[in-house]
């Protein structure tokens, strides 16, 4: 089952995503400019998704999301680990 926790380190916000199981989803979302983050994959391996593209990603792979663009992601390793920093 998917779990978060808070990220917050001197000025640096965001959430870290553990995908402990392979399957393990962060649904489908978007941001506005308040919320528009980067995204770092951590750990192993998942496919990012929307209603216009599909991808893997492992670790080491960073993007960079503009706000209203619509995302979600799926483990395909287990242990997988996102980390998103707001902007």
């Amino acid at each position: 089952m998917l779990q978060h926790k808070q990220l917050n380190v001197d000025s640096i916000r965001g959430i870290v995503f553990d995908f402990p199981e392979v399957g393990d989803v962060l649904p489908l979302h978007t941001h506005d400019e308040t919320t528009a983050h980067i995204t770092i994959c951590a750990k192993g391996r998942l496919r990012v998704f929307s209603n216009q593209f599909e991808m893997e990603i492992s670790a080491g792979e960073i993007w960079d999301w503009e706000a209203g663009v619509y995302h979600g992601f799926e483990a395909l390793e287990a242990n997988s680990r996102i980390v998103n920093i707001t902007k």
